[in-house]
């Protein structure tokens, strides 16, 4: 019990860091050009507004499956652990590649500069 504790600890810090991630972004392309890079939850097209709530559906559902995972809830499809990697290692491995996927994402926002958006930007062309 100790052990998913501590998975969902690191899961959670990963999901709370990609969030830190995204408001990060978010902010210095307000602070900028005062625009707020998150457009696909303004537009009114039917495709940006399909995403729009998808991206809202997919942060619900990980939040769930982050609370799922650290109760240690067994016998769902997917939530079976793999005995192979149920080890203190494999979990730090984890962790790292997830860190360092979440700094690869800050590399490339740095490097897309002012043109990051989330979504289609039918006002803004960069």
């Amino acid at each position: 019990m100790e052990s998913n504790l501590i998975e969902g600890l690191m899961v959670l810090l990963l999901f709370l860091g990609y969030l830190v991630l995204w408001k990060t972004k978010k902010r210095e392309l307000v602070k900028i050009n005062g625009d707020d890079p998150e457009v696909i939850y303004k537009d009114r097209r039917p495709t940006q507004k399909y995403f729009a709530n998808l991206s809202r559906l997919l942060t619900v559902a990980i939040a769930l499956l982050i609370v799922i995972h650290s109760k240690g809830v067994e016998g769902i499809a997917g939530f079976n652990q793999i005995k192979s990697l149920d080890n203190s290692a494999a979990n730090l491995i984890g962790f790292a590649l997830g860190l360092g996927g979440l700094a690869l994402c800050r590399l490339a926002q740095l490097q897309m500069g002012n043109s990051w958006r989330v979504g289609l930007d039918s006002q803004n062309y960069t």
